[in-house]
């Protein structure tokens, strides 16, 4: 015999995000860096390096913006998915039965264990947590199975469900949003016109996949993929589809979020979250 089980709290949202909040000191030091930046240069090089900016990145910019997670073609059938990692957040896009794809925390309600640990899979009817064995319908994230617990009094499995994550599709394309008010999906319509005659949702299929992780800071992979003299130098076999005469800048810091379409860049965002 074991002692009852203690109910694990009913009221959390979120997973939390770690990090140290940055000190008013640190705060006018970068914008004090930020005021000395030439323009069309590179940011001051704390803005790569420093873990503590890193984390007003992700808390003021990847975890408030629409991030490009996926494709439709990627889970086509209904129990299909695939798993992401948003800085802290473990995220997982299923398709349910009823053949809609939703997005929910990849984080088990009893004791915070990651559900699916793989990038992509397949599952019947329910997620089930490889911990204590607590399952979630794919249509809705509503807890379906909790052992040792479906008896107990006061038990509600209602209380229980994935925590959602807001989600959008656009021309074959999967967003996320991760923030508790997420802005709205303005960049939908533009995306829509350009590829709905393509219909990558129905037709288009993943051939090839592969991973490269970068060991850099994400703001300088960007500078670096929208620097135009990389078409005519590094990759000179390409099609030339930038000139080296179009008003080529050094390292113009405009980089936008992975596969995002935002149109908000750190020149124009950073100075007023610090000045805040």
């Amino acid at each position: 015999m074991f002692p009852p089980p203690t109910f694990p709290s009913a009221t959390p949202s979120a997973p939390p995000a770690p990090g140290v909040p940055a000190t008013s000191d640190s705060l006018s030091r970068w914008s004090g860096e930020l005021a000395t930046r030439l323009p069309n240069h590179g940011l001051p090089g704390s803005f790569y390096n420093d873990p503590d900016l890193y984390q007003i990145d992700l808390e003021a910019i990847w975890y408030k913006e629409w991030v490009f997670a996926g494709h439709d073609a990627e889970i086509l059938e209904a129990g299909e998915y695939i798993t992401i990692q948003l800085g802290a957040y473990p995220i997982i896009l299923i398709r349910g039965r009823d053949g809609e794809v939703r997005a929910f925390h990849n984080v088990c309600r009893h004791r915070g264990f990651k559900i699916c640990d793989a990038p992509k899979g397949k599952v019947k009817r329910r997620l089930a947590c490889p911990y204590h064995q607590w399952t979630y319908d794919i249509n809705d994230g509503s807890l379906s199975f909790a052992r040792d617990f479906n008896k107990e009094e006061g038990f509600s499995k209602e209380h229980y469900s994935l925590k959602p994550v807001a989600l959008e599709r656009a021309g074959g394309y999967m967003f996320i949003n991760v923030a508790e008010e997420p802005r709205p999906f303005t960049e939908g319509g533009a995306l829509d016109r350009y590829l709905a005659p393509f219909q990558l949702e129905k037709q288009a299929k993943v051939a090839h996949q592969t991973n490269h992780v970068l060991k850099g800071n994400w703001k300088m992979v960007w500078e670096n993929n929208r620097q135009r003299t990389n078409a005519c130098c590094k990759h000179a076999s390409k099609p030339n589809t930038h000139r080296p005469n179009h008003n080529t800048t050094l390292a113009q810091p405009t980089a936008k979020l992975t596969g995002s379409p935002t149109t908000s860049s750190l020149s124009d965002f950073l100075p007023s979250f610090l000045s805040a």
